[in-house]
């Protein structure tokens, strides 16, 4: 059987090994229903990935693009809710439920990309916890975390080791009434770190509400920090550090582009505007979060470099102000390519800024 930690039912669900013989769904299914309501709440439903072969309820997972107001996939099961989970008597937990999970895949979401566990991890996290009430006679409810036993990485190289289940932030998307006597929950599972899981079983359900407050907090991506006993308090001083990296890198390129400008002056040829305009937009861009402004740079970066290397290995090209500023500029370039790549506070911070922006649509 499924049990809490200490008989507490805010712990962890202890997996067992499925008590149930295998049995074919026999309850109905909500997929319309809940095709609509995510595709209301969530945004188009792009590809639906069915189960073969199904134990106690079919399982599908439905899958949302990024858009503009959410900028990373969404996954939904549809199937957990043919049948309703064993609460306790007396519990007010729903009965009846669905599954939400925020995702930065590492791959793509396919076929072929699923042969990389890294990838396909998350779906297969997903179903198993959606059929766990029904093959251990247990239920799923907002401030619970479900752990294997005990607790070890959800696919090599990656971190998390338990979820959370948490309520939708969003508070229409958070039931479908379907008829009169049926009404399905969408929870939201979140993947967590060791030390969060602890912090959790110390601390109870108010660490979850606490530290995953805003979407952003919520999305799910392989190489997300752990957010220690701070929480959020830990993420906005990551957050800052990222964005204080990436205005350095964007003040740094601007003044490569100002000493060449210096350069070109000395030498007594054509200022070069477009590149000190384009700077100064990258630049901007950098700051604002924009991933395509960080790709972009990185690329120009590069192909910087290398046109760098091929003009210096060219014995026609004079000795002159430019060829220094040149030789400086390099060396400035492989640093801001590194600061944008390499650094994990710079990647939570575009991670951040994207989510963020979502947030302030949905508000909007």
């Amino acid at each position: 059987m499924s049990e809490p930690v200490g008989g507490d039912p805010e712990g962890v669900l202890r997996h067992r090994d499925p008590q149930k013989p295998f049995a074919p769904p026999s309850g109905e299914s909500h997929l319309e229903a809940i095709t609509a309501h995510v595709e209301r709440h969530f945004g188009p439903v792009d590809e639906v990935f069915h189960e073969i072969v199904s134990d106690q309820v079919h399982l599908d997972v439905l899958i949302v693009g990024p858009s503009e107001a959410r900028p990373f996939v969404t996954l939904v099961t549809s199937g957990m809710s043919e049948l309703p989970m064993h609460v306790p008597d007396g519990d007010p937990s729903p009965r009846f439920a669905e599954l939400v999970m925020s995702l930065v895949p590492a791959g793509e979401l396919t076929q072929e990309g699923f042969a990389d566990e890294r990838v396909y991890w998350p779906l297969r996290h997903l179903k198993q916890l959606a059929r766990m009430p029904h093959l251990l006679d247990t239920w799923l409810a907002a401030g619970q975390t479900v752990s294997t036993d005990p607790p070890g990485p959800v696919a090599a190289g990656v971190p998390f080791c338990a979820f959370a289940v948490l309520e939708l932030l969003d508070e229409p998307a958070r039931r479908l009434q379907v008829r009169e006597d049926l009404q399905i929950a969408f929870l939201q599972v979140v993947a967590l770190h060791e030390d969060e899981l602890r912090q959790k079983l110390e601390q109870g359900a108010p660490y979850l509400e606490e530290h995953f407050d805003a979407e952003w907090l919520r999305v799910v991506f392989n190489d997300r920090p752990s957010a220690g006993p701070e929480g959020s308090e830990h993420y906005l001083r990551l957050f800052g550090r990222g964005r204080n990296l990436v205005i350095t890198t964007g003040v740094l390129l601007f003044a490569t582009a100002v000493v060449d400008a210096i350069a070109c002056h000395f030498d007594g040829v054509r200022l070069p505007w477009g590149r000190l305009g384009l700077t100064m937009s990258l630049s901007w861009y950098l700051g604002e979060g924009q991933p395509w402004a960080r790709w972009l740079s990185v690329a120009l970066l590069f192909a910087g470099v290398a046109a760098g290397v091929w003009m210096l290995l060219d014995p026609g090209f004079p000795a002159t102000w430019r060829r220094q500023a040149l030789l400086a500029s390099m060396f400035v370039w492989l640093v801001c390519a590194g600061l944008l790549l390499l650094p994990p506070s710079v990647r939570f911070y575009y991670r951040g800024r994207a989510a963020q922006r979502s947030d302030a649509s949905a508000e909007s």
